[in-house]
């Protein structure tokens, strides 16, 4: 896994390079106040020692929080979990097919052989750019079945 910094408070996770998840955090952090916030991002947390990420979070190492704590805890931040953006839709994935420069160009040169006359060059390239874009919606839907699929067969069971 990778990550890619767009901005200070938006991050991509790009799995595998095959699949883009989107995520935004806000740089206050909820349960700890605007400085020991901005103490969190003086090191990755992976470096950070034990004892600074118990007084960061606030926990007890051998209790862990209490259900009070935990229940408080789950109402501010939500559940621990990502969530993706949702699956394009049968349109988004058609003007996907022609949003491609290769893709203008031939639909140009059909409204260029149209306009001199030439009615069976400019069908013959509009039915290759429909043929086009039709192969390419199915491919990614069954792509994205695909992934679907994996991520279920990948998913920790609780």
């Amino acid at each position: 896994m990778q990550f890619i910094n767009y901005s200070e408070k938006t991050f991509v996770f790009v799995i595998a390079g095959i699949r883009k998840f989107k995520f935004s955090f806000s740089m206050e952090h909820p349960i700890l106040g605007p400085k020991e916030a901005s103490n969190m991002n003086d090191k990755e947390f992976h470096a950070k020692s034990i004892e600074e990420l118990i007084s960061t979070y606030q926990t007890d190492l051998d209790r862990g929080l209490t259900q009070l704590e935990a229940q408080d805890r789950l109402r501010k931040l939500g559940p621990n979990e990502l969530t993706e953006k949702p699956k394009p839709g049968f349109l988004a994935l058609l003007w996907a097919q022609f949003n491609n420069y290769l893709v203008i160009i031939l639909i140009i040169a059909a409204l260029i052989a149209l306009a001199l006359g030439e009615w069976v060059d400019s069908i013959a390239i509009m039915i290759i750019v429909v043929l086009n874009a039709v192969v390419g919606v199915i491919q990614e839907s069954k792509a994205e079945q695909a992934l679907a699929a994996l991520r279920k067969m990948a998913a920790p069971n609780a």
